[in-house]
């Protein structure tokens, strides 16, 4: 087990849809004191998260870095709606003569 430490880490890990990263910055201290940063939705996994550092980690003061990346598009992600962007394009197409964008946009 270490038992003090002053450095820097980062790892990470992907799957099909996600890429994980956790990056951990740390200084001597005689205690642990854990900070967790990063998205709200690691929220819940904080205090895994410092059970885990604690496990390998006696002393020292650590900022850990959670950050992850969608790889591919997934529900809840902004996409294209091809029938309604078809649509629009007709409807453009079919503007009248003379109309002005300031007219079609109002």
């Amino acid at each position: 087990m270490i038992r003090s430490m002053t450095g820097y880490g980062r790892g990470e890990a992907a799957d099909s849809t996600y890429k994980f990263r956790v990056e951990i910055k740390s200084v001597n201290s005689k205690y642990a004191d854990i900070t967790v940063k990063g998205p709200k939705i690691f929220a819940p996994y904080e205090d895994k998260v410092k059970a885990c550092i604690t496990k390998k980690l006696r002393r020292g003061k650590m900022d850990v870095y959670l950050s992850y990346e969608a790889l591919t598009v997934s529900e809840g992600m902004v996409g294209v709606n091809i029938p309604l962007a078809s649509a629009y394009r007709e409807a453009i197409g079919r503007r009248p003569k003379g109309w002005a964008w300031t007219t079609m946009l109002a």
